[in-house]
C-alpha cells in the first residue's frame, strides 16, 4: 500500500492551478519598480528612483480577524481583502511613509479556486487603491488545522518607505493641537467577536434585512474598512501625528502616539455616533465604555495638526467627511 500527499490533505495539483488562476491578474498589477516574476522565491521591488533622501522602510502585518467567519458564512469574499489591505496600509500611514508593495498569506481547510480567485480579487482591488502592487504570497492547504473544508484565514504584510526627517509622530506635537477624525465606513475589521456573539444571542440572521439603508446584516458588516491613502497624503505635510483607530478605539490608539506629559481630551460623544453604533450600545446592550474600547465607533483615522492649520484641512475636504474629535492637553489639566 502507497500514501501520497492529497490523501494526507494537500492537493498539489489544486494548489498549482489555483497559482495558475491568479497569476495573470497578479503580474499585470506589477509596478514599473518590481523585479521579476510572479511566482519567484521572493519579491523583489527596486526603491532606487523613488528620490527619498533618507530612507527608513516601515512594515507592518494584520489580518482581518473573525470577519472572515462571517464572509465565509454568507459566502461573499468580494471584499474582505480590501479589509486585510487596509488594515495594514494604515498602519503604516501612522509613520508618514507610501506604502511600496503588499503580500499574502491565505491559509484554509481546502483550497476552493473559486473563493480564493475572489479573494485575491479583492486584495488587488485594495492594492490599487493604495497605488501598490501585489508582489507574492503563500497559500497554505492545512486540513488539521482548519478543521473545516471552508475554514479560511488571512494574513498581509505591506512595507512603504518615508523620508527619516518626515516620520511620524513629529516631536512638535504640544498642548492645545486639535485632532481630527476621518469618518469610518462602518465596523471596519475589529470587534467581530462581539459582533458575532450578539448576533447569536440576539437570533439575528446575517442574511436578514437590517434595519439601515435597505441593505442585508451581511452587507452592513462586510462594508470594506477604508483605505486613507489618499486623504493622508493631502494633508501629510501639516499633520505631526496619526493614529489608526482599531481595537483601542479613539482613546487607546491616539495615547500611542503622544508623548512625554501630553495627554488627549477626546470630545467626540455618544450623540455622534454613526446610528450603527448606538444601535449596537442601546439595542444590543454593550455598554459605553466596551464601545469605546473595541470599536472605531464612526472614526477610522484621526491626526493631530496645529489650530492655525484647520482652516487648510477644510479646504481639501467636504465637512461631513471629517469631524474634530478632540485636543491635546497637558496631562495635568485633564480630570
Amino acid at each position: 500500500m502507497t500514501i501520497n500527499y492529497k490523501q494526507s490533505g494537500v492537493d498539489i495539483e489544486k494548489g498549482d492551478l489555483f497559482i495558475d488562476s491568479i497569476n495573470k491578474k497578479i503580474s499585470t498589477n506589477f509596478s514599473k519598480n518590481v523585479i521579476g516574476k510572479f511566482g519567484s522565491f521572493g519579491g523583489s521591488f527596486d526603491i532606487s528612483n523613488l528620490n527619498v533622501n533618507n530612507p527608513v522602510l516601515v512594515s507592518s502585518t494584520d489580518g482581518v480577524g473573525t470577519k472572515i467567519i462571517v464572509a465565509n458564512q454568507v459566502n461573499d469574499f468580494s471584499s474582505i481583502g480590501i479589509d486585510l489591505v487596509a488594515m495594514c496600509v494604515n498602519d503604516i500611514l501612522c509613520h508618514g511613509a507610501r506604502p511600496l508593495f503588499f503580500l499574502d498569506y491565505i491559509a484554509t481547510g481546502i483550497i476552493n479556486i473559486e473563493n480564493l480567485n475572489k479573494i485575491v480579487d479583492s486584495i488587488i482591488k485594495g492594492c490599487n487603491t493604495s497605488g501598490i502592487p501585489l508582489i507574492g504570497g503563500e497559500t497554505a492547504e492545512m486540513k488539521e488545522i482548519y478543521k473545516k473544508d471552508t475554514d479560511i484565514d488571512l494574513s498581509g504584510f505591506v512595507v512603504g518607505i518615508v523620508d527619516k526627517e518626515k516620520m511620524l509622530p513629529r516631536d512638535n506635537v504640544k498642548d492645545g493641537d486639535i485632532i481630527i477624525g476621518f469618518k469610518s465606513s462602518g465596523f471596519h475589521s475589529n470587534g467581530f467577536t462581539l459582533i458575532r456573539k450578539v448576533f447569536s444571542e440576539m437570533g439575528i440572521d446575517y442574511k436578514d434585512n437590517s434595519i439601515f439603508y435597505g441593505k442585508s446584516w451581511s452587507d452592513i458588516l462586510l462594508k470594506p474598512t477604508l483605505i486613507y491613502v489618499n486623504e493622508i497624503f493631502k494633508i501629510i505635510d501639516i499633520v505631526k501625528g496619526i493614529a489608526h483607530i482599531t481595537g483601542g478605539g479613539l482613546l487607546g490608539n491616539l495615547k500611542r502616539i503622544v508623548k512625554g506629559s501630553l495627554s488627549v481630551d477626546i470630545s467626540y460623544n455618544i450623540e455622534q455616533w454613526p446610528d450603527l453604533f448606538k444601535w449596537l450600545n442601546k439595542e444590543c446592550k454593550v455598554n459605553s465604555e466596551e464601545m469605546k474600547r473595541v470599536f472605531n465607533c464612526g472614526i477610522g483615522m484621526s491626526f493631530i495638526i496645529d489650530p492655525n492649520d484647520y482652516n487648510k484641512v477644510l479646504s481639501f475636504f467636504e465637512n461631513d467627511e471629517i469631524v474634530v474629535v478632540g485636543k491635546i492637553c497637558d496631562a495635568t489639566t485633564v480630570n
